[in-house]
């Protein structure tokens, strides 16, 4: 019997390998590793039952492509889809990513105003006409369609058709501002006086929360209108403990005010802000009551006016004379130079000391008491000026409002003014005229 049939016998009839030789070579298992001898008949071998995959199912709702996307089996074309709109190199600078606060496009918005925004209801929804999902805000009843990415407004700066102050306009209506202002301080009594300045400080207050509401902003405007109102009055009758009687309700209300839903935006900033206009119109404003306490307060009132009118004046010529050429004042205002404001400066000082020769008020008894109100005026009235432009900078308005023709708004002629009151007050209270 042969090899062959002795193996059949053994093990079997012999099965063929996957080499097309008998015997198969001696392979070195050291060089190449174990080598698996596979039979044909091996169930490793069997052919796998086809696999249908399940198809991938995708719900976009109303989403719709852009356009036809080709087959995969043709030709490449080169072209990307397109995600956004351009219309040149510069634009493809608008597109979203890290930038500092206040840099980008302006559809853009602030990168955390979705974190730090308003509080209004957002939705994610896919826009069919951007690449990826954007945060839209919800329409608007009646509004067929989607609106923007909301942000605050800010309001356009208010500024004349040529862009230049209408002098002869401007000259005109201070005149007759100061007519009106000398009538009322003429009358005999205070009551005439004490009704122009309540109405100062309330048109005052009222452009200044206005232009806070225009900018976006939430105070409570009517308890700020009704507070600062009151403080000229409340000061005149009840003296200085006034001001924490007035200030002490004006929190309460103002805590109210938000409590009961009369607005719900910011509660804590717009607080702010209306305490803000609270102090710096109605508080500062109400130094013109405890001035009118004093005997012959009207006169005292009248230079402090007067003083700081022509204070206004020279730093106007003064600026005006160098030009571009000035140094500037100060970044709040940028239109305010060095060379205007010390040419106000002095000529404040001058006109306190011509006021006291001319024996306008109880403080010309010595003539050295009204330089130091001249004095007041021209180290205060600047401070009024820049705080005005500060805000004005930051609420993106030019005037507060357009009351006086060719002067802006009445906050705009008094702003200065202010800030002397308080300084002219307790100057009185220091030198004895109290």
């Amino acid at each position: 019997m042969s090899d062959d049939s002795t193996n059949e016998a053994t093990n079997g009839p012999s099965t063929p390998g996957i080499f097309d030789f008998d015997p198969p070579p001696e392979i070195d298992p050291n060089k190449f590793g174990p080598v698996p001898i596979v039979s044909i008949d091996s169930p490793l071998a069997a052919p796998a039952e086809p696999v249908t995959p399940e198809p991938v199912r995708f719900d976009l709702g109303s989403f719709e492509p852009v356009a036809d996307l080709p087959h995969w089996t043709e030709p490449a074309t080169g072209q990307v889809p397109k995600a956004i709109a351009v219309s040149g190199d510069d634009d493809w600078n608008d597109l979203s990513g890290p930038r500092w606060h206040g840099e980008g496009p302006e559809w853009a918005g602030d990168d955390l105003e979705v974190v730090l925004g308003d509080g209004g209801e957002r939705r994610v929804v896919i826009d069919d006409t951007l690449a990826a999902p954007v945060i839209l805000a919800e329409p608007s009843a009646g509004d067929p369609q989607r609106s923007r990415p909301r942000r605050p407004e800010r309001a356009a700066p208010r500024t004349a058709p040529s862009g230049e102050r209408n002098i002869p306009q401007a000259i005109g209506v201070g005149l007759a501002i100061a007519a009106l202002a000398l009538l009322a301080f003429r009358w005999d009594g205070v009551v005439p006086a004490l009704a122009l300045i309540t109405l100062v400080v309330v048109l005052a207050a009222v452009e200044v929360f206005n232009t806070m509401r225009i900018a976006g902003s939430h105070p409570a405007s009517l308890l700020g209108i009704v507070a600062c109102g009151a403080l000229p009055v409340v000061v005149y009758h009840r003296g200085e403990a006034a001001f924490a009687m007035v200030l002490a309700l004006a929190v309460v209300f103002g805590a109210l005010w938000y409590l009961v839903g009369a607005d719900s935006q910011r509660p804590a900033l717009n607080l702010g802000l209306t305490f803000l206009g609270i102090g710096w119109i109605g508080v500062l404003g109400a130094f013109a009551g405890l001035l009118l306490r004093m005997d012959d307060g009207k006169s005292i009132v009248v230079a402090a006016i007067v003083a700081t009118a022509i204070y206004d004046t020279g730093a106007l010529a003064g600026g005006s004379l160098v030009g571009a050429n000035g140094h500037k004042f100060h970044p709040a205002s940028p239109s305010k130079t060095w060379e205007g404001t010390v040419t106000g400066v002095v000529l404040a000082i001058i006109a306190g000391a011509v006021l006291g020769i001319y024996n306008i008020s109880p403080m010309s008894e010595q003539l050295l008491h009204m330089i130091y109100l001249g004095l007041v005026v021209g180290v205060l009235a600047p401070i009024g000026d820049l705080t005005e432009s500060l805000v004005k900078r930051d609420l993106g308005v030019k005037d507060m409002g357009t009351l006086l023709p060719g002067h802006g708004g009445v906050l705009d002629r008094v702003d200065g003014l202010l800030f002397v009151l308080p300084g002219v007050y307790y100057l009185a209270l220091i030198l004895g005229y109290a």
